[in-house]
């Protein structure tokens, strides 16, 4: 194990530490994880053909959360956003991003790591801005774990992330308001699918989660998804992924 850690290391350019040792660890074979099932809230759904449909930048778009990811030992977090916004026909969908980066590649959500310590892994400042709108902004100190410590900076996801973390190319559906991907973290998979919500004449987000991969959009069960949380033994190994209803990370308004 530590061999291949060293030999991995060799690869480290620009990465933090905590990114570093998600990849080296992704090459470890972990054969005891597995993501729990939530018992309540669950919805199920038959498969049906993604609608063509494309985001536009929208300038009243509204930034939305749409899972956070968290660690036992690790302080940083993963947070997956997006924006939502009326279309010329008051019709509540995603926007696009109006800014591109390493974060925005995977339209049209944005995908970035929040550090909470040390301060010496930003790099990308304390504030994000004008990815969906000339008005959006995300500073890290609006973000706070449940413990009430505040985000000191971002750091977005490094190409060599992708052996950890990765995100199949986004699927929409019903006309934009609703998309669906799978999530892999590590050797777990999850599929997701996000809707856009009109409540009370204002944009939003629900998150659901299904155990497993595409054969879930065809008779999956999903279930209401805030967090992922990634359980780790004592060096950093992934040995648990769980999820719950609730963020991981709030943020302030």
């Amino acid at each position: 194990m530590f061999s291949t850690l060293k030999k991995a290391s060799a690869l480290a350019d620009q990465m933090s530490t905590k990114t570093l040792a998600a990849v080296c660890l992704a090459t470890i074979v972990l054969t005891s994880c597995g993501i729990a099932k939530s018992p309540v809230g669950v919805s199920h759904v038959s498969d049906s053909p993604a609608a063509a449909f494309a985001p536009v930048v929208n300038e009243q778009a509204e930034r939305k959360s749409l899972l956070t990811i968290t660690f036992s030992r690790w302080k940083d977090a993963i947070l997956i956003d997006a924006a939502v916004g009326r279309n010329p026909d008051g019709i509540c969908a995603f926007a696009a991003q109006k800014k591109n980066d390493v974060s925005t590649k995977r339209m049209p959500v944005q995908v970035f790591w929040v550090v909470f310590d040390p301060a010496s892994e930003i790099r990308n400042g304390a504030e994000m801005s004008g990815h969906y709108s000339d008005s959006d902004s995300l500073k890290a100190q609006q973000l706070t774990k449940q413990d009430g410590t505040a985000g000191l900076g971002f750091s977005y996801l490094s190409e060599r992330n992708e052996a950890f973390f990765n995100l199949t190319p986004i699927e929409y559906e019903n006309d934009g308001k609703s998309l669906k991907t799978v999530l892999s973290i590590t050797t777990h998979k999850a599929a997701l699918r996000v809707y856009v919500t009109d409540e009370n004449q204002k944009c939003g987000t629900r998150t659901e989660v299904c155990d497993g991969g595409d054969e879930c959009y065809a008779s999956g069960t999903f279930a209401p998804m805030g967090n992922f949380e990634v359980k780790q033994n004592m060096i950093g190994v992934p040995i648990d992924v769980t999820h719950s209803p609730q963020v991981g990370v709030n943020r302030a308004n």
